[in-house]
């Protein structure tokens, strides 16, 4: 949920990022606080900026799953996403990421699939993120 909104309908999203020493800093967005670290060099007292990213896309996934489910009338029980990224450790930069996404419905595979393209279609951080990198994703469906 956007921090602001506009008249002109345009989204602001805000966080405060506050050095805390070494390699680790504290960060606030609206009332929650988050703490990111290093295991290498750092403390390990929180995910690496890297992990922080896979969950931004992963939360703006389950968001828009939940949000598209009930615009569908799909009946979901469960949605889990294992979300996976590749560095070259030569480069500073990801350059594929890789999920799983698996939800446990009774509804068919074909509703599901169609549902996956429009969360992906809609997700703003998918969107932001897919520009520059690769994302490939697969969907596993439960009965």
């Amino acid at each position: 949920m956007p921090l602001k909104e506009v008249e002109s309908e345009v989204l602001k999203y805000h966080a405060y990022v506050k050095w805390r020493g070494n390699v680790q800093s504290e960060v606030t967005i609206r009332h929650f606080n988050l703490v990111v670290d290093t295991k290498t060099d750092g403390n390990d007292e929180g995910p690496n900026p890297t992990e922080v990213l896979l969950a931004a896309i992963g939360g703006c996934m389950i968001v828009n799953y939940g949000r598209l489910s009930r615009k569908m009338n799909l009946k979901i029980e469960s949605i889990e996403i294992d979300i996976d990224a590749e560095r070259p450790k030569m480069k500073a930069k990801v350059t594929k990421i890789k999920y799983k996404i698996r939800i446990r419905s009774n509804e068919s595979y074909e509703k599901l699939e169609r549902l996956k393209e429009l969360v992906e279609r809609n997700g703003t951080v998918f969107n932001t993120i897919k520009e520059g990198t690769e994302i490939v994703g697969n969907l596993e469906v439960v009965k």
